[in-house]
C-alpha cells in the first residue's frame, strides 16, 4: 500500500494521544484508543464515502456549504458522546 508505514505510524500517534486522554480521565477508557480512533475516523468518513445514503436520509444536496457545516456538528456531537467519560 503506498506511504503505509508512514500512514501506520501517523494513526498510532493518534492512539497514543487518545490513550493519554483515557488515562487523564478526558476520554472513556471502556473501549481501546485504537477501536476509538477507528470508529471516529468512520463517523467522519461515512459521508463522503456513501454520499448517495445521505443524500436518501437526508434530502439534502452534499455540495451545500450548510449542509458540510450540519453534518460536521453532527459527527463531533456523536464522538464526543462515544468518547465521553462515564462518571
Amino acid at each position: 500500500m503506498a506511504d503505509e508505514a508512514n500512514r501506520t505510524a501517523h494513526y498510532k500517534k493518534k492512539a497514543q494521544a487518545y490513550a493519554a486522554a483515557q488515562r487523564a480521565g478526558v476520554l472513556d477508557d471502556e473501549l481501546s484508543p485504537e477501536h476509538l480512533v477507528f470508529m471516529i475516523i468512520g463517523l467522519a468518513a461515512w459521508w463522503i464515502s456513501a454520499p448517495q445514503l445521505a443524500r436518501m436520509l437526508t434530502g439534502a444536496d452534499d455540495s451545500d456549504p450548510d449542509e458540510h457545516a450540519r453534518r460536521r456538528a453532527s459527527v463531533v456531537r456523536a464522538a464526543e458522546r462515544l468518547a465521553r467519560p462515564h462518571r
